[in-house]
């Protein structure tokens, strides 16, 4: 199929190329099984906005995500 020999490379036996390229073929003219289901959509947690991140604020999530940055 790809015009390369070499001494101790084992051709396989049992099929042809043209046999292959069929069989490949008709794998790749079949329809989809359906539709693709888009994948849900992450929660995050939304921005605060620039004021948030001042001197002595605290907030659950900042802390939760500190912690899990050091952990």
């Amino acid at each position: 199929g790809h015009l390369e020999w070499q001494p101790g490379k084992v051709d396989p036996r049992g099929f042809t190329m043209n046999s292959m390229r069929s069989r490949v073929g008709k794998r790749l003219d079949g329809a989809p099984d359906g539709p693709s289901k888009p994948p849900p959509k992450p929660t995050y947690e939304p921005f605060p906005g620039a004021a948030f991140f001042k001197v002595g604020r605290n907030s659950a999530v900042i802390t939760a995500m500190g912690k899990r940055l050091v952990a």
